[in-house]
C-alpha cells in the first residue's frame, strides 16, 4: 500500500500549473492528497486539522511555510518544504529569518542553487535539484528574429524591451499582456507597434496556444526578475528558443551570457548584439538536454530524500555556556535549578557559577553535595565538561550577585537561571546549534513555560519578534529571561548588568542589547526554561515594585511614564468607552487613533526615525 501524503499549496497554482511537475513525480509514488490555501482570495486558509487527522506520512508544503506551533502539531508526519528564492528574498531576507525553524526536522528542497546555499547556511537540512522540462526536437533555424514576451510584473515590461532591442534587430513581437495579480499591463505606443511589428495577446492562452505562440518564435525574454523555478523560461529552453533574461536567480543559473543566451543588468538595460544568435541557440539547447538527462536522473534520490530520517539537530562546534545561578534561600527550589544545568547534554561545555548570597537554610548543604558529586565523577555527565564553581557571602543585590559571576565567564554564551526556575532538558544543545549556525547573533531567545503554584495553572509565554522601540512603548514579556542567552561580547558592549535595579535588571538589560544594534532572535514554539511563580518570589509578592521601576527604565531610554498596558486595560474596562463603541464605532475607531498618534508624539520624541 503507497504512503500517504499531503500537498499543500498556493490555489492560484492552480491556474499557472507551476507545482504540477513535482506533484506528478510524487504521485508516482506516493497517493498523494491536495490542500489549497485560498487566503489570496479572500477565501479559507488550509484545513491543517484535517491533514493532522489524515494520518498522511509526509506532508509537503510547495512555497507556504506555515507557523511553527502548526509544524509541531504536525510531527511526527515527515515534513518537506520547497521554498521559491523570489519570495523567500522578500519573506526572509537573511539567515536569522530561518533560525526558528532549527530543530523541527523540516526538509527543505531547493529548485534554486543561490537560495539552497543560503538555507543550508541557515543550518536547515536541504537539498537542490535543478528542473528541466523535456526538450523538443530541435526546431529548424529561423531566418528571422521573432521575440516572445510575456509580461507578469512591472520589474520587466514593454519599456524594459526597448532598451534591450533596436527595431532594426526585430522582424516581430509577440506582446502576451496578462500580468500576475495586482500588476497592471505596460503597452507600447502606436509608434513603437509599428516600428517593432508588435502584436498584442491580451487573453489567457490554453496550453497548445501558448506552445504554438513559442514554436513561432525563436528569441523568448523572461518575463519576471527574479524567478521561484522559472518554468516559463524552461519550456523556452526545451523549445529551443534563444533565452534572454534579467542577470537574477534562477535564470543566471542556466544562462551563461553570450554562450547559452544574454544577460542583462535590469537596473541599466543597455541594446544587446543580436548578430549572430544561432549558434548560441544551439548550444543552449544542448545544455537543455543534458539538464533534462541529470533532472531524470536525481528522482530517485529525491524520494530517498523525503524518505529517510531528518539528519540530528546539533551544534558542529563546541561552545561554552557560563551559567551564573542567584541564591538566597531557595533551599525548596534549587535542587531543580542545579540539576537542570548539569543535566544538559550535548557538544559544548558548561561552566556554572552559583552565586549565593548567605543562605540559612538547605541551600548550601544542596550545593556542596553537588560539588562533591562532580569532584568524585560520581555525577554522569551528558555533554563535553563541566567546571563548577560558588561562593556564598553578601552582595548588593541580584543584579550584583549576576554580575559577579558574568565577570568570571569563560564562555561565548551567557546566561542566568533563578534559583526557584529551570531549564528543558534539550535546551543548551538548541542554543549552541543556533549560535554555532548564526555565530553573528547577540541574542537567543525561546517559549518559556510559567507554573503558578498559587492557582495551579500553567501557561506559556510566546518568545515574539521585537525591537528598541517596541520594548519602551510596551515593555511586557516580548523576551522572557529564563529562556534568553546572549553573547558574551555584547554583554560586555552593554557593560553588563545594571546594579542599581533590583526588579527590572533583564528588561534594562535587554533594552540596553537592542539599542546597541544587537541581533536578536526569537524561537516562537521552543520552550527552553521553566518560570516558577509562587507567593514569595518577587515577580509575585512585589509586583507594583516591578512596574514602578520598569516604567524608570522606560523614561531613562526615551520611553513614556505612562504605561501604555495600563491605558488598554483600562480602555477595555470603561463602560463609556464601550458604549461609545457600540453605538458609533466609526466615532471610536476616529478618536483612538487621534489619541494614539498624540500620545506617540508627546511620549517617545527620541525614538521617531
Amino acid at each position: 500500500m503507497r504512503e500517504k501524503l499531503a500537498f499543500v499549496d498556493h490555489s492560484f497554482h492552480k491556474k499557472f500549473k507551476s507545482s504540477q511537475f513535482f506533484k506528478d513525480l510524487l504521485e508516482t509514488r506516493y497517493k498523494v492528497v491536495e490542500f489549497w490555501d485560498k487566503k489570496w482570495q479572500g477565501g479559507s486558509g488550509v484545513n491543517y486539522q484535517a491533514i493532522k487527522s489524515g494520518n498522511f506520512s509526509i506532508i509537503v508544503f510547495w512555497q507556504i511555510l506555515p507557523s511553527i506551533p502548526v509544524l509541531q502539531k504536525l510531527t511526527p508526519s515527515r515534513l518537506v518544504w520547497i521554498p521559491m528564492y523570489d519570495t523567500e528574498t522578500k519573506k526572509r531576507p537573511t539567515l536569522i529569518d530561518y533560525a526558528p525553524y532549527l530543530g523541527l526536522g523540516l526538509k527543505v528542497i531547493c529548485f534554486s542553487q543561490t537560495l539552497f546555499k543560503k538555507i543550508n547556511r541557515a543550518g536547515l537540512e536541504s537539498y537542490c535539484y535543478k528542473y528541466q522540462p523535456r526538450p523538443s526536437n530541435q526546431p529548424a533555424a529561423m531566418k528571422e528574429n521573432r521575440v516572445f514576451f510575456w509580461q507578469r510584473t512591472q520589474d520587466v515590461t514593454w519599456q524594459t524591451l526597448k532598451k534591450l532591442f533596436k527595431p532594426d534587430d526585430i522582424d516581430h513581437l509577440t506582446l502576451k499582456l496578462t500580468p500576475d495579480p495586482n500588476y497592471a499591463a505596460s503597452y507600447p505606443s502606436l509608434i513603437d507597434k509599428y516600428r517593432y511589428s508588435i502584436s498584442l495577446i491580451e487573453r489567457w492562452l490554453k496550453k497548445d496556444e501558448y506552445h504554438h505562440q513559442l514554436n513561432s518564435s525563436n528569441i523568448f525574454v523572461a518575463p519576471r526578475l527574479n524567478e521561484g523555478i522559472g518554468l516559463a523560461f524552461l519550456e523556452a529552453l526545451a523549445a529551443g528558443m534563444l533565452l534572454i533574461a534579467p542577470d537574477r536567480p534562477t535564470m543566471n543559473e542556466y544562462i551563461t551570457h553570450n554562450k547559452t543566451g544574454f544577460l542583462f543588468d535590469p537596473t541599466n538595460p543597455k541594446p544587446l548584439d543580436l548578430s549572430e544568435i544561432q549558434p548560441i541557440a544551439k548550444a543552449s539547447f544542448l545544455q537543455a538536454k543534458r539538464n533534462y538527462l541529470a533532472w531524470e536522473n536525481s528522482k530517485s534520490k529525491i524520494f530517498k530524500d523525503i524518505e529517510q530520517p531528518s539528519k540530528k539537530f546539533s551544534s558542529k562546534r563546541a561552545l561554552r555556556f557560563s551559567i551564573v545561578t542567584p541564591s538566597y534561600n531557595q533551599g525548596k527550589y534549587i535542587r531543580q535549578t542545579i540539576e537542570s544545568v548539569l543535566s544538559q547534554a550535548g557538544n559544548f561545555f558548561i561552566d556554572y557559577l552559583v552565586a549565593d548570597g548567605g543562605s540559612t537554610d538547605q541551600t548550601i548543604t544542596i550545593i556542596k553535595e553537588y560539588e562533591k558529586k562532580l569532584i568524585d565523577k560520581h555525577y554522569k555527565l551528558k555533554c563535553r565538561g563541566i567546571t563548577f564553581d560558588w561562593w556564598s557571602k553578601p552582595d548588593k543585590g541580584q543584579a550584583d550577585a549576576i554580575n559577579q559571576g558574568f565577570r568570571q565567564a569563560r564562555g561565548e554564551i551567557l546566561a542566568w537561571i533563578n534559583s526557584d526556575d529551570y531549564y528543558q532538558p534539550d535546551s543548551f544543545s538548541y542554543i549552541a546549534a543556533v549560535f554555532n549556525r548564526l555565530p553573528t547573533a547577540d541574542l537567543v531567545y525561546g517559549d518559556c513555560q510559567e507554573i503558578n503554584q498559587i492557582t495551579n495553572e500553567s501557561r506559556v509565554l510566546p518568545a515574539v519578534p521585537t525591537s528598541f522601540d517596541e520594548l519602551i512603548r510596551f515593555g511586557g514579556n516580548a523576551i522572557p529571561q529564563p529562556s534568553a542567552f546572549f553573547s558574551k561580547k555584547i554583554l560586555k558592549k552593554v557593560n553588563y548588568l545594571d546594579a542599581s535595579l533590583r526588579y527590572s535588571l533583564d528588561y534594562e538589560l535587554f533594552v540596553k542589547i537592542a539599542k546597541s544594534g544587537g541581533k536578536l532572535i526569537h524561537n516562537p514554539g521552543k520552550t527552553l526554561a521553566t518560570l516558577r511563580l509562587w507567593k514569595a518570589s518577587k515577580s509575585v509578592a512585589q509586583i507594583k515594585n516591578f512596574k514602578k521601576e520598569r516604567r524608570i527604565v522606560r523614561l531613562r531610554y526615551g520611553g513614556s511614564v505612562i504605561d501604555i498596558k495600563e491605558i488598554l486595560k483600562f480602555s477595555g474596562r470603561s463602560r463609556t468607552l464601550k458604549y461609545i463603541y457600540k453605538r458609533y464605532p466609526t466615532l471610536f475607531w476616529v478618536g483612538k487613533k487621534i489619541f494614539f498618534f498624540v500620545f506617540y508624539r508627546l511620549n517617545y520624541p527620541r525614538t521617531r526615525h
